[in-house]
């Protein structure tokens, strides 16, 4: 496997097969032509390419990493290796959801060198946690080289991982535009509250102007959180897609909701995802559904918990 920084010559048109999500994200800032990967030996044998899952949303504060970390975990639970990325550089919190203290981070691979996996972590509930940048101005919006390097070096940790999730930085800015653009499903997380709404349709047009998120073969779907109820999860799922059908002309499916819960900012004050201190609350609950919705969508099999009343 080439390194994270090498950029492999350019192949013949006949050598080329389907590329991987790491491929993907390489072409949106290298070179027009796909990269080319040579033909196993034993097609039977070829490993598949692990599912990209990137959340996003219009504004902060609406539970954005909080939903990626708790997703992660229900992943994994469910019998998904997964590893979580953590790529809102500059202010990257999922590390203290999840109650660690890396030692290393990613400036720290940006600087010296190296693969991303050398500084993953394991995290609570089982899966890996690439921990991002905190309190670095220069890290909150990469320039073209240093994001090519990121998605480069995101071809590392499909080694340990069958799903990668990327905790995306809120707002509409050209990293969020890149990791969505070469996902294979990006995850809108949206509120109730109409400052939401208007955000995360923002970043819906934005996504349809300047990136390939609904390209052939990815998805672009919201998750509601904090919902009073269903009925409210589908009141605001369905403001969203309507404005989208109408002015942008993508659907946007309802991938999952989870309820508002009192549950979850005690987690956050104790430092541990919501799903494992109260895995029979509402929240997790909502976590579980969406897990499973989403193992559905990127077509990563997601195996549901023998006590289905932890979850729901």
């Amino acid at each position: 496997m080439p390194s994270a920084t090498t950029i492999p010559p350019q192949a013949a048109p006949g050598a080329l097969r389907r590329p991987d999500q790491a491929s993907r994200l390489r072409a949106l800032f290298e070179a027009p032509a796909p990269r080319a990967h040579p033909a196993p030996a034993e097609p039977a044998q070829r490993r598949a390419p692990a599912a990209v899952i990137s959340v996003a949303s219009g504004k902060g504060g609406v539970g954005k990493s909080n939903i990626a970390v708790n997703l992660s975990i229900a992943l994994a639970a469910g019998g998904v290796p997964t590893t979580l990325l953590d790529a809102d550089l500059g202010v990257a919190n999922a590390d203290v959801l999840c109650g660690l203290s890396p030692g290393a981070r990613i400036d720290h691979v940006l600087a010296r060198g190296g693969d991303l996996s050398d500084v993953a972590v394991a995290a609570p509930g089982g899966f890996r946690l690439v921990p991002g940048a905190v309190g670095l101005s220069r890290l909150a919006e990469l320039s073209p080289t240093q994001r090519a390097w990121l998605v480069g070096a995101m071809e590392e940790l499909e080694a340990t991982s069958r799903a990668i999730v990327i905790d995306s930085p809120a707002g509409v800015g050209s990293t969020v535009m890149a990791m969505c653009g070469a996902a294979d499903l990006t995850l809108v997380v949206v509120t109730p509250e109409p400052t939401a709404i208007a955000d995360a349709y923002a970043l819906l047009k934005c996504l349809r102007a300047e990136s390939g998120a609904w390209r052939e073969g990815a998805t672009v779907g919201l998750v509601v959180n904090q919902a009073s109820g269903e009925a409210e999860a589908h009141s605001t799922h369905q403001r969203i897609d309507a404005v989208a059908r109408r002015f942008l002309g993508v659907q946007v499916p309802m991938i999952g909701w989870v309820p508002a819960d009192p549950a979850v900012p005690l987690a956050v004050r104790a430092r541990t995802p919501f799903s494992l201190r109260t895995p029979r609350c509402p929240a997790a609950g909502g976590v579980g559904k969406l897990a499973l919705a989403v193992g559905a969508a990127v077509g990563v099999p997601v195996r549901e918990p023998r006590k289905r009343r932890w979850w729901w």
